[in-house]
């Protein structure tokens, strides 16, 4: 029963020791984000990495094709479009466009 115990007490430390690493490693990650950003090289090819064409983007939400590709070059921020395509590349929203962090944009009134 002790040897049980201090076992648990074992797994227990551990378990913090892991917690308090992944805590500080997403600050790291949170303060890497804050002063860098993807670019819109970046994110056209992992589009095509991903077999995701901005004409299926366009088609998908109803916009133009056009509209997609200003979004992706930033000449647009219409935070619906950016989610999109980040929920189709399989990286965050922040990480993509940080400068908003999907949080900054304006609603337009009903």
């Amino acid at each position: 029963m002790i040897n049980l115990q201090s076992q648990v007490r074992a797994l227990i430390e551990q378990n913090e020791l892991l917690i308090a690493e992944n805590q500080e490693l997403k600050s790291l990650l949170n303060e890497l984000l804050s002063q860098h950003t993807i670019g819109e090289e970046n994110i056209k090819a992992m589009m095509v990495l991903r077999d995701v064409p901005q004409v299926a983007i366009a088609k998908q939400l109803g916009i133009s094709r056009q509209a997609v590709s200003q979004v992706v070059s930033g000449k647009l921020k219409t935070p619906r479009v950016r989610r999109f395509i980040a929920d189709k590349i399989g990286l965050q929203y922040e990480l993509l466009w940080p400068e908003n962090n999907g949080h900054n944009h304006k609603r337009r009134a009903a």
